[in-house]
């Protein structure tokens, strides 16, 4: 009555659909690693960024100590005049870049002596606090 036809399309469909698997597989890894790489230079981006803007902030503090003043376009230094008290710059630096606040904390430390006299440095150090959006 029926006839056992040799069909060739069932074997057919199974060599597609192994193919559709295998490129669905490498499509998706594909892609996470691309997302992978993106956030990866998204954050070498950003702190390169704090690096330069704690760089800045130390330079804007440096230059409140070589003026020797306590005022400075908007920001105070009160231990700019006195080498024997350490500080922070107040208010805190702020820099806005890509919708994102960098908060740079400056601190002037005490002037380091050599024996009885001042030898005239202080160390400066700057802090950056961000975070990712």
């Amino acid at each position: 009555m029926f006839k056992m036809i040799n069909d060739k399309k069932g074997f057919a469909l199974m060599v597609v659909l192994a193919f559709t698997i295998i490129i669905v597989i490498i499509a998706g890894t594909v892609l996470a690693i691309l997302t992978s790489q993106g956030r990866l230079s998204e954050h070498q981006f950003r702190r390169t960024l704090a690096y330069y803007s704690a760089n800045a902030g130390i330079q804007y503090a440096l230059e409140m100590l070589r003026l020797g003043t306590t005022n400075f376009d908007g920001y105070t230094c009160t231990c700019c005049d006195d080498p024997n008290s350490a500080c922070d710059l107040s208010p805190d630096l702020e820099l806005e870049q890509n919708n994102q606040t960098f908060t740079i904390v400056v601190h002037i430390g005490t002037e380091t002596n050599a024996g009885d006299e001042f030898d005239g440095t202080r160390p400066v150090s700057a802090t950056v606090q961000y975070s990712t959006p």
